[in-house]
């Protein structure tokens, strides 16, 4: 498999014409100009200290502020490796949405989705060319960054709940960028082409109560479009969890990742929590309506990406006598709908036919 070094390489390798180069020359005029400093605008001194505080905080430039935009398949090659770089080509798309602050640019540089999930990779650089003064080695194993924001949020059209994860990583050792990932799986279901806000605080070390390596707010602004290839697979089926019976209400599988929603055929009885934090009791009930659940994707080669532990979820408490549950997860790698043979929830395997 190739790595995103390999990657590069060959993009390295790549010809223009004499007119593709012109073109792409003006399209780069065009957006430097395009970024020209505004005019000063008075106002009354107090909304002016205001406003000259909140501009030497953040600078926001949204929409084409690289003029470049790297294929999809470019930007997530780290996270989901070259196997599949058609699919992600369509069904992800570029962003380049851009943000300054303390003298480092975010850079949001593609987005991939279907109707459950989204992943956005931002890159984050200092504007000078400089690296970040910080321990960059990648943990073992993981090959993340020891690296969070201060704060971080991402919306996407109404504020929802859901699950995810997030981390640094360096696409690229031999510049001074580093990348950003965040994968995530709202409750409700997303629209292609919604509008996404994210806000980031103060990027700092790892290590609680470490010195910021830049200070400010990054706010950016795009849409959240992708190509929806999800596809709904047979449902209906009947199994178990735990010694209770389970209905299996509907299966979603796309390149990206995969959805089951359930019924379970017992109530989830939430015991009272002191000072907001799981109980045990609490957690282990979860783990035995959720986390317990087999879930497992099936490839006609013999490869089998086993969702059970990792996969996160939610639970419908609001139905009498019954559990209403979802659980899902993005997949290791993007696949190839084609090359998939089976998905199996508890004891059934259902079989993957398009």
């Amino acid at each position: 498999m190739k790595t995103v070094f390999d990657y590069k390489k060959d993009l390295d390798t790549l010809h223009f014409t004499e007119q593709e180069k012109a073109a792409m020359a003006d399209r780069l005029l065009r957006s430097a100009q395009a970024h020209t400093p505004p005019r000063r605008r008075r106002h009354p001194l107090g909304r002016g200290m205001a406003v000259a505080a909140a501009a030497a905080l953040c600078l926001c430039v949204v929409a084409g502020a690289a003029g470049v935009l790297k294929a999809p398949s470019q930007v997530f090659a780290p996270v989901f490796g070259t196997a599949e770089t058609e699919i992600i080509d369509k069904i992800g798309h570029p962003v380049d949405a851009s943000a300054t602050a303390d003298g480092v640019t975010v850079t949001a540089d593609a987005v991939i989705g279907d109707k459950y999930h989204y992943a956005i990779v931002y890159t984050i650089a200092k504007d000078d060319g400089t690296a970040f003064d910080a321990d960059l080695t990648p943990i073992p194993e993981s090959g993340v960054l020891n690296l969070r924001w201060q704060s971080s949020n991402t919306t996407v059209g109404l504020p929802v709940g859901g699950h995810g994860s997030s981390y640094f990583f360096d696409a690229d050792p031999a510049d001074n960028a580093i990348q950003y990932i965040e994968q995530y799986s709202p409750n409700k279901p997303l629209s292609p082409g919604g509008r996404v806000k994210t806000v980031f605080q103060d990027l700092c070390p790892g290590a609680p109560g470490s010195e910021p390596l830049a200070e400010g707010k990054w706010v950016l602004r795009f849409a959240m479009n992708f190509e929806d290839a999800s596809v709904a697979l047979s449902a209906g089926q009947e199994t178990s969890l735990n010694g209770m019976d389970v209905t299996v209400d509907a299966v979603t599988l796309s390149p990206l990742a995969l959805r089951v929603d359930y019924t379970v055929h017992e109530e989830f009885v939430w015991a009272e929590q002191e000072d907001g934090r799981i109980s045990e009791e609490n957690a282990a009930l979860q783990d035995a309506f959720l986390d317990d659940l087999t879930l497992r994707v099936t490839m006609k080669d013999g490869t089998v990406y086993d969702l059970t532990g990792s996969a996160g979820g939610q639970i419908d408490r609001s139905q009498k006598g019954v559990t209403v549950c979802s659980k899902d997860n993005l997949l290791p790698q993007v696949v190839d709908l084609a090359d998939v043979a089976s998905v199996t929830v508890g004891d059934c395997v259902i079989p993957v036919e398009l």
